[in-house]
């Protein structure tokens, strides 16, 4: 008899026999339609629980009753027939998108009989000349409504095979990278960046995750002739053959590597669709990017991060045993994984022709390494459950092997160069969740194979999947040596009272970044804007203020570097009160007020006239520490900012524990779903100024830990206002009429402008407040239920 043992978080902990794949998920086959050969190429989910499948035989059909327990009531009706085999389907707007081999089309059944009675296309500009491998793979709509499509190459040169495109809702198809070989699905990671399966060939020694850069070179060079209708880009060099892909990126600088290598025959032959689980539906594994796969008909698991601005990751087996070979897969609101398979032409280990199946979660946590970060000096690996100490901290339980492929011309390629990495020392952290391991030997360009047989979890369970594949493209830099102590920097006495143009100069003069601080804002500044944009938000940052804070020259140094390594805004720079002119502010999308304490008294009567109307009228607003110290004189200039200052228990000397209300909110995203812990000064407001009615609260002070309530780092003085239930927000949004706010009480601190979460959090606020980056800004109070809450982990 199996004894099974429950945590108090209900979760699974050990059994006496190894545990299967039905201990945590539940995969059902759906009946399909009766008498069609349903070879699934795309799924689409319907509003009203329905789905829609399409075969590769042009026919589609949708279902009802593929949600509920008993599946032999599910009901299918024939929705079009007649298409191109179809790899990519979406519903929007009470219509069917279909990416075929020859277009992207929108069906619409107008009469509501359940058939598709208009077949309009959206575009059909990419050539086709009926070979068979001559497929075309599309994705949902970006976040800018936009359809990406993989053309695959092999078959013919016909225009843009061989490239990734994409479809704007008007029809416009825009080429964004070359080197697409022979495409298996997309999809897009929580950050709305693009990935795509390519599979193993030509050019391809295995197959692969890749993120598709724009105007990149991914690999595959037969379809480099169409740069030739691109005027403002030039076609990249010929990579040389045989040779490795590290050696050609040397020569080829658009040359852009696979993200994650899923090395054959030991991660499957052929990989298909990509699945984001931003919430953890499928298990504890949110963030993480699901693949297909059709040849061993499984789905694999991958975590992916960005290192020094190119994408790499580990890859581990996850579920298997499927009845033909993968090839759609698309994820529910509620969690249900919906899969589709054929086998025809290509073989898979599933024996059937084709398939249709779901998969659950029941909720017990398998023990499993659930994300793999590459260190200046090994790796940190995350758990679903605290690890065994012993074990974990043993550097016998690891072993690793190192290896690439040759990228030539020929097919596919053996793992070549092999080394072997070794794990010279592993550090278990305090709450067991986390492993750092020292490695000796990494090979920047390899695949580092990491097998974890040894490790067992608190509970004496071993992993289930203990064996990962990590692909090292970059190894990210040591991080700086601590900055050396500054000798204090005292100002004139009684300098807050002087004139602007003097407190001007000792701002940017004595208060102005030290190059040491400069290098480490040049380390935590973001790469890349939080959404792409089309052209960068014009921004106003201004810094006149009544009293000063030291931090104000850091802050408009870290946030004009920012505008430069995002791209997502430029900055005009200001410290002139007539900039608050209604045909000034015209000129911007967003006004930024970095500690400008009063500034409702430096812009005076008509500047506050001005900047009102330009947010009621849909202009953008950042708030920056003491920008809410303001508006004691204009009452309806609280609203701007949402709250005003009364004073600062929290001082800025200590480290203070937050909570993220919302941890899934874009802009929440920047600190990865956790609270955390951050030096600075902290705010009290003035009761009736700030209201959870009215803004949307991103960060607050966690007070579950008694540091918040009785350090002696509080100022005493204020201690007696602070209550151990206590509702103290730090960072919040809210609209305003037409025009969006976002305020951050961090930046008291010159440190704060180079701690990396809180710059990309104010980051996604300026995109927020411009209109770029789309976020909910329902109040708190008014959420249906109370938003979750990520607190602060015990401070090490």
């Amino acid at each position: 008899m199996i004894t099974k043992l429950v945590t108090l978080a209900g979760a699974l902990l050990t059994t006496a026999s190894a545990v299967t794949q039905e201990d945590f998920y539940r995969r059902e086959v759906i009946p399909l339609p009766e008498g069609s050969v349903c070879e699934l190429g795309s799924i689409a989910l319907l509003p009203d629980k329905k789905i829609a499948f399409s075969t590769r035989r042009g026919e589609i059909w949708i279902g009802s009753g593929v949600y509920e327990e008993d599946l032999s009531k599910v009901t299918w009706t024939r929705f079009a027939y007649g298409l191109e085999s179809s790899f990519g389907m979406f519903w929007k707007d009470d219509s069917l998108y279909v990416t075929t081999r020859t277009d992207l089309s929108r069906l619409q059944d107008r009469d509501g009989d359940g058939e598709a009675d208009r077949f309009e296309i959206v575009s059909q500009d990419w050539g086709f000349n009926g070979n068979y491998h001559q497929f075309a793979f599309g994705s949902e709509p970006d976040r800018n409504g936009d359809v990406w499509v993989a053309l695959c190459q092999l078959g013919g040169g016909e225009k843009w095979r061989g490239w990734a495109v994409k479809v704007s809702p008007d029809g416009t198809t825009t080429p964004v990278a070359c080197g697409v070989r022979s495409p298996g699905g997309m999809g897009f990671n929580s950050k709305g960046e693009t990935f795509y399966t390519d599979n193993q060939g030509t050019w391809n020694g295995t197959s692969s995750l890749r993120h598709i850069k724009p105007r990149s070179f991914l690999g595959f060079p037969t379809g480099l002739d169409y740069y030739k209708l691109i005027p403002d880009l030039d076609a990249p060099t010929l990579p040389n053959s045989p040779s490795r892909f590290t050696e050609e990126m040397k020569r080829i600088p658009e040359l852009y590597p696979p993200s994650v290598l899923l090395p054959h025959g030991r991660m499957g032959a052929s990989p298909t669709f990509v699945v984001s689980d931003e919430k953890g539906a499928l298990g504890p594994f949110a963030g993480s990017l699901f693949v297909g796969e059709q040849s061993h008909s499984q789905v694999q698991r991958t975590f992916v991060e960005e290192v020094n601005g190119v994408y790499q990751g580990a890859a581990w087996h996850f579920l298997e045993g499927f009845e033909s070979g993968l090839v759609p897969g698309k994820l529910a609101e509620d969690g249900t994984l919906f899969v589709g398979g054929t086998n025809r032409g290509w073989g898979s280990r599933g024996t059937r022709g084709f398939t249709l199946e779901r998969v659950r979660w029941n909720g017990k946590v398998p023990f499993e390494t659930s994300q793999m970060r590459a260190l200046p000096d090994g790796f940190e690996l995350t758990f679903t459950e605290p690890v065994d100490p012993a074990t974990a901290s043993d550097p016998a339980s690891y072993e690793m092997a190192a290896w690439t492929y040759i990228y030539q011309s020929s097919y596919g390629s053996p793992e070549v160069d092999q080394s072997v990495p070794k794990v010279e020392k592993a550090t278990v952290s305090a709450d067991g969740l986390r492993v750092t391991l020292k490695v000796k030997g990494l090979v920047e360009g390899h695949l580092h194979q990491l097998n974890s047989s040894g490790v067992r979890s608190k509970s004496g369970q071993p992993l289930w999947h203990p064996v990962g594949y990590y692909t090292l493209n970059q190894i990210p830099e040591a991080p700086a040596p601590p900055v050396k102590p500054v000798a204090e920097r005292k100002p004139p006495k009684d300098w807050v009272r002087l004139p602007w143009p003097e407190k001007k100069e000792i701002l940017t003069g004595m208060f102005a970044p030290s190059e040491p601080e400069k290098a480490l804002i040049a380390q935590a500044l973001p790469t890349e804007p939080q959404v792409k944009v089309e052209k960068p938000a014009k921004v106003l940052l201004f810094w006149q203020c009544q009293y000063p804070h030291t931090s104000i020259a850091t802050g408009n140094y870290a946030l004009q570097e920012m505008a430069k390594s995002s791209g997502a805004y430029e900055v005009t720079l200001s410290d002139d009160p007539a900039d608050f002119r209604s045909e000034r502010l015209q000129e911007f999308d967003v006004v930024i007020f970095n500690n400008t304490t009063s500034y409702d008294v430096t812009i005076g009567a008509e500047g506050q006239e001005a900047l009102m109307d330009y947010l009621l009228a849909g202009g953008g607003i950042v708030g920056i520490h003491a920008a809410s110290d303001s508006c004691r004189s204009w009452p309806e200039g609280v609203q701007i900012m949402g709250g005003i200052f009364n004073c600062h228990p929290w001082s800025p000397k200590g480290t203070w524990a937050f909570k993220l209300e919302s941890p899934e909110h874009p802009l929440n995203a920047a600190f990865g779903g956790k609270g955390f812990w951050h030096q600075d000064e902290i705010y009290l407001y003035r009761k009736g100024t700030f209201s959870r009615e009215l803004s949307r609260v991103l960060v607050s002070l966690d007070m579950s830990h008694e540091e918040n309530r009785s350090s002696p780092k509080l100022y005493q003085q204020h201690i007696d206002l602070i209550e151990d239930d206590g509702d103290y927000p730090v960072s919040w949004l809210h609209t305003h009429g037409k025009g969006r706010v976002f305020y951050t009480n961090f930046g008291h601190n010159a440190s704060t402008f180079w701690d990396p979460e809180v710059l990309r959090q104010i980051l996604g606020g300026i995109q927020y407040a411009a209109g770029d980056l789309e976020a909910e800004a329902m109040p708190s109070a008014k959420l249906e239920s109370p938003a979750p809450c990520a607190c602060a982990a015990p401070h090490e």
